[in-house]
């Protein structure tokens, strides 16, 4: 995997650890408990994440069938990279895109972290499999930002995952 990308890579797998071991001191109830109606629980947020990375680094594998059609990025997907970035980064709420918000299988925490890093090392297999030449290509799609380069989903991870560390702090403190 090319330096900066592996570097992206390795903060996305450190947030990851952090945000796990900062769960150790939950109960699996209070883990699979909604703080409310219509709420999601931690497991569920665990759940939204994992389903978002795992369509992200599909996405990748099907784009990377025909790379013909990835186009190289400029400042529009910048622009956008940045402003996506920048919502999460806010105190706002916003609604998931429905494919990422739609459970049909309950999990427990155990069962879901163990998907979870299915996924990341499935996603890390992925970004090893792309060509150096496409690194800048639009191999990613985000439903609402677009299309965007590698760099920019890793970037997209990172803050979607501290958008939602702040969402379990929030839970935690409603049903511990």
């Amino acid at each position: 995997m090319e330096t900066s990308l592996q570097k992206k890579f390795d903060r996305l797998q450190h947030d990851k650890v952090r945000l796990l071991a900062g769960l150790k001191a939950c109960t699996a109830p209070q883990l699979e408990q909604s703080p409310g109606p219509n709420q999601w629980s931690i497991v569920e947020v665990i759940q939204h994440i994992n389903r978002s990375e795992y369509l992200s680094f599909r996405y990748i594998e099907r784009q990377l069938d025909d790379p013909s059609k990835a186009k190289k990025t400029g400042l529009p997907n910048a622009f956008r990279s940045r402003a996506l970035n920048t919502v999460l980064w806010s105190p706002f709420k916003w609604k998931a895109p429905g494919l990422v918000s739609k459970f049909e299988e309950e999990y427990t925490y155990d069962e879901m972290v163990a998907l979870w890093n299915l996924t990341r090392t499935n996603l890390e297999k992925t970004l090893n499999a792309i060509p150096n030449e496409l690194l800048k290509h639009t191999l990613f799609k985000h439903p609402y930002a677009g299309h965007l380069n590698v760099y920019q989903m890793l970037n997209f991870m990172h803050y979607h995952l501290q958008h939602h560390v702040k969402q379990i702090n929030r839970i935690k403190k409603t049903v511990m």
